[in-house]
């Protein structure tokens, strides 16, 4: 399970939030994910993947920021709640 304790948490204004995890020579950095409401992982995106693709990863991180939370678990193929996030 993620440590989650040192996360930037950005509230969204589909009422989700978006977070960043500390990374390996930053405070912050590693990974970016979307939670819903009740702070449960939708996307998630760690550093190697917007490092191969960081025009697609940031687009997906704005789009899904701005994407209401029922229709981004929608989008995901998301339906139901495994631990801590959503699949």
């Amino acid at each position: 399970m993620l440590d989650t304790s040192l996360e930037i948490v950005i509230p969204l204004p589909n009422g989700g939030s978006l977070r960043c995890g500390p990374g390996d020579a930053h405070k912050h950095g590693g990974y970016i994910r979307i939670c819903d409401a009740e702070e449960i992982e939708i996307i998630y995106w760690d550093k190697p993947e917007w490092a191969r693709e960081p025009e697609l990863v940031m687009g997906a991180v704005f789009a899904s920021a701005l994407t209401p939370i029922d229709l981004l678990l929608a989008q995901a193929g998301r339906s139901e709640i495994v631990g801590d996030h959503w699949e």
